[in-house]
């Protein structure tokens, strides 16, 4: 199949969209095949996998495996070894322990709780992507709130208060309104923090840009049709 897309394929002809049709095969279940199969040859030729473990993947494993850290893929291939069957939720746990445990993001106690078995990394995970994207100065609060708490409900909570602080500080800094203030806009973020009503800060920054945007885009039509 990836000999005859090479061939054909990428717009360069029908006659591998003829050649799938005749066997009844749909252009996306082709290029879903062929990922797959340039997925496991990735395994294969960087020796991050046995051949004799290949049957051990479901098809999106595979896949999966392939977009993952190198670290992730020795874990998935290492388990694959041991006889474990590996499907895609497979990978993804695998990935999000790795991401957890190794992160320099989350105080000991909680990792010492993950450890444990009392605190799923699949929550921990989604946490660290968050923290990653904030600057360094806005972590603390959250570290310190999910080492006194280090529990499902407090993880959750401030995954979604991290995920509202990114989007803040984004729309901050295209908020010509408060680049133009004296606001204490770090003050601003703790307050808001403190007050749980980090997304409403949040919505209202972005709305202050729709408007400040829609108000530039109809005065330019007024300028262009005047």
């Amino acid at each position: 199949m990836r000999d005859r897309e090479k061939k054909g394929g990428d717009g360069r002809g029908t006659g591998f969209i003829n050649w799938l049709k005749a066997r009844e095969i749909t252009k996306s279940q082709a290029y879903t095949l062929i990922g797959l199969a340039n997925s496991a040859d990735t395994l294969l030729e960087e020796g991050k996998l046995d051949p004799d473990a290949i049957n051990n993947f479901s098809k999106r494993a595979f896949m999966e495996t392939a977009k993952s850290d190198p670290e992730v893929q020795k874990l998935v291939s290492e388990a694959a070894q041991k006889g474990d069957r590996i499907t895609r939720r497979e990978v993804k746990q695998l990935a999000d322990e790795w991401t957890a445990m190794n992160s320099e993001l989350l105080p000991e106690e909680v990792k010492e709780r993950a450890e444990m078995g009392e605190l799923p990394t699949r929550h921990l995970a989604p946490l660290v992507r968050e923290m990653e994207k904030l600057p360094s100065e806005h972590l603390q609060a959250i570290q310190e709130e999910v080492a006194s708490s280090p529990d499902v409900d407090t993880v959750k909570m401030l995954t979604s208060d991290a995920k509202n602080l990114a989007k803040y500080l984004d729309a901050a800094a295209q908020c010509e309104v408060l680049r133009q203030s004296n606001l204490d806009v770090e003050m601003a973020l703790e307050e808001a923090f403190h007050l749980d009503c980090l997304n409403t800060t949040a919505d209202a920054c972005e709305t202050g840009n729709s408007i400040r945007t829609n108000n530039s885009q109809t005065l330019y039509y007024l300028e262009a049709v005047g």
